[in-house]
């Protein structure tokens, strides 16, 4: 009788396999490279890895107190995804101000639009899979600006959190525009607000928001100039108010 021995890349593979993967809660942020196929167009392939960089160049300029090994996250095509290490609240405000700081870049470099959602995920082997992935791609999708929010219902973030994140600032509640059956409506919703970092990064001109990008896309930052605006104006008024 002759025995037959399994080659060490087959047993290497069903270790592999047999791997037991325990998901945990994080906070989870998907964001959409708006008119990529254009922006293809017209940047050469460096000019436009140049720009993905110039993005996360932004990161540095966020206060030192943050502790940015809190977050990892990954590019691939069209697509930025952030995720927290824990579901901590100091993961939840880092994750929502990193989100508001490539928001804010991405006006002047690239337009984005995001959400963020909370939830069980794995994040091992390269692997990044979990409702709260799902969620905030289809909330990503929805909206109509150029901006980000956090996910209603199902894998929203805790609501004491969002309490606090609208009190020191990088959320708001605001009329986000949605597309449903070809319109665009507007549903309330926890908006993240751009201008928490806008103030903290001098290299952006807000007046420029828009102006060199493609036709097409050129409705969707008539609401997220608005937003900026208005929203720079209610922060003017407290500064003064205090």
């Amino acid at each position: 009788m002759t025995t037959v021995y399994p080659s060490t890349k087959q047993s290497e593979q069903s270790e592999f396999v047999l791997k037991q993967y325990t998901p945990r809660k994080v906070f989870i942020c998907y964001l959409d490279v708006l008119g990529f196929k254009k922006l293809f167009e017209r940047y050469s392939l460096p000019s436009l890895a140049i720009k993905y960089k110039q993005i996360f160049v932004e990161m540095a300029e966020l206060p030192e107190r943050i502790n940015k090994e809190h977050i990892k996250h990954t590019t691939y095509s069209d697509t930025i995804i952030l995720w927290t290490t824990d579901d901590s609240w100091e993961c939840f405000e880092i994750l929502c101000t990193w989100a508001c700081s490539l928001l804010c870049a991405g006006f002047a470099l690239m337009p984005l639009s995001g959400a963020i959602a909370y939830g069980e995920c794995i994040l091992e082997d390269d692997l990044v899979l979990g409702r709260p992935l799902i969620r905030a791609y289809e909330e990503s999708k929805k909206q109509d600006w150029v901006g980000g929010r956090l996910v209603s219902g199902v894998c929203s973030p805790p609501t004491e959190f969002i309490a606090k994140g609208v009190e020191r600032g990088f959320l708001v509640e605001w009329d986000i525009p949605i597309k449903e059956d070809k319109e665009i409506k507007h549903e309330k919703g926890w908006a993240l607000d751009m201008t928490y970092t806008l103030a903290r990064s001098s290299a952006l001109n807000v007046e420029s928001y828009g102006v060199d990008v493609p036709d097409e896309a050129k409705n969707k930052w008539i609401e997220s100039r608005r937003f900026v605006f208005e929203r720079l104006k209610s922060r003017s008024q407290l500064m003064v108010e205090e």
